[in-house]
Parts: structure tokens; C-alpha cells; sequence
């Protein structure tokens, strides 16, 4: 089970910790993504109010349990949130958003393998689950160095980017097969993606 203490674990490259009211204020901070592609994980503008309310709803909820990402010299360089707890305590959904001044580093994968490794080796869990876009290829790429391996696939309507953009703009033209319109809806694919504790062991040993 996860402990209901604040939780300070240290990896390789971050340090995952209990995330804090405080975190907040440091997240609306981070600068917008460049990339089209990642723009609907920029953090959007909020109020004092907005903030205390999605601290509330996302973070401090009895089944929601978040960490934050540091680096080694304390700045917020992301955030995970377990949710979806099955009744045994045993299998959880995994969310992860990065700083984009700190993408591409091995931030994401550390604090994953960090947070994993507690994960199954001392909460007793026996799985763990996640959904990601299809098109977000480096994120799949580091699941997968984590232990996770697709499951499932499915498609969903696309609420942030326009069909304009995303069959016009030629920075698209490598994900663009991830996209479909459906009745004049934009859709984009899913992968339902799970790890186990053999499946983390097993990707260990060939890194």
C-alpha cells in the first residue's frame, strides 16, 4: 500500500517527493512548449483560486496520491500522480508531466524507474497502467526503457489541436498517421500501456 507519509525518494538524476500546495506556484512558471505537438501539456494560466481548487481536486483527493520531480539542485522539474487505485491497493494509473525546459534529459525516465521500483518492490503492487497519445513517440520510447509495454489501442476525440493544424503543418508529417477525422471530429490514437514488476526487472537487466 502507499504510505500516507510524505515520500521522498532519490534516483540517478531526480528526486520524486510528495507534492506540496507550494509546487504549484512554481508550475505556472514553466514556459509554454515550443512544440505544437506538446502544447496541450502547457500549464494554462490560473488564478490564486484555480490553483487552490486544482490542488484540491488533482493532487489532495483520498485517491489521487501526486509526487513531484526535482532536480538535484531543488528545481521542480515535474510531476507524477498515481490514480484509478484498485480496491486491492495493487494496481494504480500512472500520469507523468514534464517541465519542458527539461525535456529530452532522462528526467522523465529516471523518475519513473524511482517511483516504480518503490512501486513493486516495497508497496506491493503488481501492476501498473497508462495511456499516452500515440503520437507522443519520445514518451512512448521512455515508457517502454521503463518496463511498460502496449496493451491496448484506441481512438478518441482530439480536444486541443485543430485538423487544420495538425494535416497542414508539416511538423506533423511524422505523426500525422496517428490522426483521423471521424465524422468531421478529429480523433487521435491511444495506447493503453501496462508494466509488471517482471516486465521492470526484465528491461533493467538489458540497459
Amino acid at each position: 500500500m502507499i504510505p500516507q507519509d510524505p515520500v521522498r525518494l532519490t534516483g540517478q538524476k531526480t528526486i520524486v517527493r510528495t507534492f506540496q500546495r507550494s509546487d504549484c506556484d512554481k508550475m505556472a512558471a514553466w514556459k509554454p512548449h515550443d512544440d505544437p505537438l506538446y502544447a496541450p501539456y502547457t500549464v494554462p494560466n490560473r488564478t490564486v483560486a484555480e490553483w487552490n481548487e486544482w490542488f484540491e481536486q488533482r493532487v489532495a483527493a483520498p485517491d489521487v496520491f501526486a509526487y513531484a520531480i526535482d532536480s538535484p539542485n531543488g528545481d521542480l522539474v515535474g510531476w507524477m500522480v498515481l490514480s484509478s487505485l484498485y480496491p486491492q491497493g495493487n494496481s494504480a494509473q500512472l500520469g507523468i508531466d514534464l517541465n519542458p525546459a527539461y525535456l529530452y534529459q532522462g528526467i522523465g525516465c529516471d523518475a519513473i524507474r524511482t517511483l516504480l521500483s518503490v512501486l513493486f518492490n516495497e508497496w506491493g503492487f503488481q501492476k501498473m497502467r497508462l495511456e499516452v497519445c500515440a503520437s507522443n513517440l519520445p514518451a512512448i520510447r521512455c515508457y517502454e526503457k521503463c518496463g511498460f509495454q502496449i496493451t491496448g489501442r484506441k481512438w478518441g476525440s482530439e480536444e486541443y489541436l485543430s485538423k487544420e493544424l495538425v494535416f497542414q503543418d508539416h511538423r506533423f508529417d511524422n505523426v500525422r498517421r496517428y490522426y483521423r477525422l471521424r465524422d468531421n471530429t478529429l480523433e487521435t490514437l491511444y495506447y493503453d500501456m501496462t508494466a509488471t514488476s517482471q516486465s521492470v526487472q526484465e528491461m533493467r537487466r538489458e540497459i
